[in-house]
């Protein structure tokens, strides 16, 4: 059966990359999986930019829970107001929080994707 939808060859596929740069995101998720290797585990994050520009474009980056990359984690919880304590912190408690984000790219197998450079306390309005 063919589906006709006009103009579909102008709809993203949600995965291109937006222009270097600091954006507002909102937490969408975040849930501990194991790494692509097996080899670890990390924390995946989606963001939703809040805008104006690129609003509502998502956004995704992992956190290594690797004790040499545990800085880059609590860097995110601190930007974002999520409270930890000595022994962690709770994934539900990122869901709805606000931060900065600084997206830079990266270059794999020919294609570029959107790479989170670092995290900053939500720019007010």
């Amino acid at each position: 059966m063919r589906i006709d939808i006009p103009d579909f060859d102008k709809v993203e596929t949600g995965r291109e990359p937006v222009e270097d740069g600091r954006y507002t995101v909102q937490m969408h998720a975040c849930n501990k999986e194991a790494t692509v290797d097996k080899t670890g585990e990390k924390i995946a994050c989606e963001g939703v930019i809040t805008g104006p520009k690129h609003a509502k474009k998502h956004l995704w980056w992992s956190c290594s829970l690797k004790p040499q990359a545990l800085w880059n984690l609590k860097s995110m919880l601190a930007a974002a107001g999520v409270p930890f304590t000595k022994d962690g912190f709770s994934t539900e408690d990122v869901l709805g929080k606000a931060l900065d984000v600084q997206v830079g790219h990266k270059e794999y197998d020919g294609k570029i994707y959107n790479r989170i450079d670092g995290f900053y306390p939500a720019t007010k309005s």
